[in-house]
């Protein structure tokens, strides 16, 4: 009896296993798509573009902030034309780039199947794209100097807050929140774009369940200690933290 046991459990572990290949191997075809080898259109731009912005928290930045960042976004159109095609397709591949912006193209690719994982609500996957993200944005790391690598791998971690808030695991959600937190105590004030993962981290840990309370509370408090220092030479700016900080002051029971 023993036996058949251990034999059903490898049986069940060798299943699940196929099932995470099989599935890995639809998103690699998916990926190989994008890439050129097979047709692209506009859906595929529409998806990348999103994923873009995803991957440096820019769906409410502004045109200044997103520029800001010096990428070369997606190009503009909807991959309809010969030359529209040809263009995504040359973007895609990375083709005359190198350096940062050539691994930007390539993040960007594992950002939309991110993005899809997500749409699709399969946490897990997305965090494996996450986690290659991260690992690849960390050798870019300036908190001095803050750049589009420091920018991305902000946000991934942000990202990351809220996936695992959505598979109810707010215990390694909460982890992240307080490690980033200590991240932004070292990170320069001199770019207003690196804001927006602190302020997206607020707000997924806000909206979080109970049992987060350190991680809000750290969050909040990098949140005033910046806008106290930004204050009087970008009051609106500051505006921007304060206010992203109030749900958690509120939160934590914070009169003022």
């Amino acid at each position: 009896m023993i036996r058949v046991r251990k034999k059903k459990k490898q049986k069940k572990k060798a299943m699940q296993s196929t099932d995470g290949a099989a599935r890995l191997r639809q998103w690699l075809l998916a990926l190989t798509a994008m890439a050129g080898l097979l047709p692209v259109g506009a859906d595929a731009q529409n998806w990348m573009l999103k994923s873009q912005w995803q991957l440096t928290c820019m769906s409410a930045a502004g045109d200044d902030e997103r520029a800001s960042l010096g990428a070369q976004w997606i190009p503009a159109g909807r991959a309809v034309s010969d030359a529209e095609m040809r263009a995504l397709r040359a973007y895609v591949t990375g083709a005359g780039t190198a350096g940062d912006e050539r691994l930007f193209r390539y993040l960007s690719l594992l950002a939309t199947f991110s993005y899809q994982a997500n749409y699709s609500n399969d946490q897990v996957l997305r965090r494996q794209f996450d986690a290659f993200i991260l690992a690849h944005a960390r050798t870019g790391l300036n908190y001095d100097a803050p750049n589009l690598m420091t920018q991305i791998f902000l946000c991934t971690q942000a990202q990351l807050i809220d996936s695992f808030i959505e598979a109810r695991a707010s215990e390694n959600a909460a982890q992240i929140a307080v490690l980033l937190a200590d991240q932004y105590m070292r990170l320069s004030l001199r770019e207003s774009v690196t804001d927006w993962p602190l302020i997206i981290a607020l707000r997924a840990v806000a909206n979080g369940p109970v049992g987060m309370e350190r991680a809000l509370n750290d969050l909040a408090a990098v949140a005033l200690t910046r806008a106290l220092a930004l204050e009087q030479a970008a009051p609106r700016r500051a505006a921007r933290l304060f206010v992203a900080a109030a749900p958690a002051r509120h939160l934590s029971g914070a009169s003022r």
